[in-house]
């Protein structure tokens, strides 16, 4: 799961940001989001991550560090939410609008978003697949 979610977050890309706002269409205007790293973790969710975890050290640009958190989320989205770690489309969805986001179904009018569920889920089982070949 952790790949797929990478994959579809920053293409592993270790200093993955969001897009630009721009004011009038010219002036840039920030980001869309605080979302920074492999797993495109918003500083609040990483300070919860480092505080809850004990990995109080960890760094968005560091893979290893990032492959936890989304262990790490996952976990917790199971937790609070009720949703299976092996049931990626959820835990995807889950991921992206956060755990509020995803009671509230803020996802079910999304279809890009659902799309982009659908391909992390495939994306999943076939990094699955290419794991248990692995010698």
């Amino acid at each position: 799961m952790q790949l797929s979610f990478i994959l579809t977050e920053s293409n592993f890309r270790p200093r993955a940001k969001t897009a630009r706002k721009y004011f009038l269409g010219v002036f840039p205007a920030g980001r869309l989001s605080s979302a920074f790293g492999y797993a495109q973790a918003i500083d609040s969710t990483w300070e919860e991550y480092k505080n809850k975890s004990g990995n109080r050290f960890s760094s968005r640009t560091n893979f290893a560090d990032s492959v936890d958190f989304i262990g790490w989320y996952a976990s917790e989205t199971a937790k609070k939410l009720k949703i299976s770690e092996s049931d990626v489309f959820n835990q995807y969805l889950a991921y992206h609008q956060g755990h509020k986001g995803y009671q509230r179904g803020s996802y079910k009018t999304k279809s890009n978003l659902l799309k982009v569920a659908r391909r992390t889920q495939a994306n999943a089982r076939t990094f699955n697949l290419q794991l248990k070949n692995c010698g």
